[in-house]
C-alpha cells in the first residue's frame, strides 16, 4: 500500500497521481505489478512490468533526519513512455520488496535527490 506516479502516454496531463494509500505494489515469480487499490482498480489498468524490463531502481529515503521512515522508488525502464514511473510507502513495508527484487537480479540504487535526475 502506497502511492503511484504514473505515465499516461498519449495524454494530458502525462503523469498520473495516486496518493497513499490508494496504490499497491505486487511482486510475483515473474512481474513487478503497481496499480491502483479497491474500487480504482477498474479505472486504472496496473503497469505490469517483467523483471527483465526494469534496469535498475533508484531509492531514496524521507525524510533524512530524524527517521528515514518513508521510501521512494523510482523505476528505471528502457521504454521512455513508462521510465521514471514512481512509488512509495513505508519502510518497513517496502523494505522487504526491495530484498526480494535485488534477490531477483534487479540492481537497487540508492540515490541523493541532486544525483537522480
Amino acid at each position: 500500500m502506497g502511492g503511484f506516479v504514473f505515465p499516461r502516454p498519449g495524454r494530458y496531463p502525462k503523469w498520473g497521481y495516486l496518493q497513499w494509500p490508494l496504490a499497491k505494489l505486487v511482486v510475483s515469480d515473474e512481474l513487478l505489478l503497481v496499480g491502483a487499490r479497491g474500487a480504482l482498480a477498474k479505472l486504472k489498468k496496473p503497469l505490469a512490468l517483467h523483471f527483465n524490463e526494469i534496469e535498475r531502481i533508484e531509492t531514496r529515503t524521507l525524510p533524512r533526519w530524524p527517521l528515514a521512515i518513508i521510501i521512494s522508488m523510482r523505476l528505471r525502464l528502457a521504454d521512455p513512455a513508462f521510465d521514471r514511473t514512481m512509488f512509495w510507502s513505508w519502510r518497513r513495508g517496502l523494505d522487504p520488496v526491495l530484498k526480494a527484487l535485488n534477490a531477483r537480479g534487479i540492481v537497487i540504487e540508492p540515490v541523493r535527490r541532486r544525483d537522480g535526475r
